[in-house]
């Protein structure tokens, strides 16, 4: 009776190493079909973008492909820094002018009359 247990054991061992390299053999296939759909689907995106192998291998390299958004979005981020910069720029001159001008116009607006002259005749002579 412990043998026929055993056996059943056995067998039933058998069956499921039999499923289960069924089994990893369905695996393998199913894995393949992917990677031939993948591959397919992305020799399909690169027909439809009607680039040439020079362009192709640029945009590989680069990480972006030539007139696509990617491409447009970091023109904008370029402009906009570009913009920023300039602005800070202008900003810092005016500053600098509204101050310059700002310590020079008191120093005018006290005007520049001096104190009258002693006439001639009441200066002493001297004897040379």
């Amino acid at each position: 009776m412990a043998k026929n247990k055993i056996e059943r054991i056995d067998q039933e061992i058998t069956k499921v190493r039999e499923k289960i390299a069924e089994y990893q053999e369905k695996l393998k296939a199913l894995e393949a079909q992917k990677t031939e759909a993948e591959n397919l689907e992305i020799v399909q995106m690169v027909r439809a973008l009607r680039m040439t192998p020079t362009q192709l291998s640029a945009m590989l390299s680069g990480g972006t492909v030539p007139g696509s958004l990617a491409d447009d979005n970091n023109e904008q981020e370029e402009t906009a820094m570009r913009n920023k910069r300039l602005l800070r720029t202008l900003s810092a001159f005016c500053l600098t002018m509204v101050v310059a001008f700002g310590f020079t116009i008191p120093a005018f607006a006290q005007g520049s009359e001096q104190a009258p002259a002693a006439p001639a005749e009441d200066l002493p002579m001297i004897a040379t």
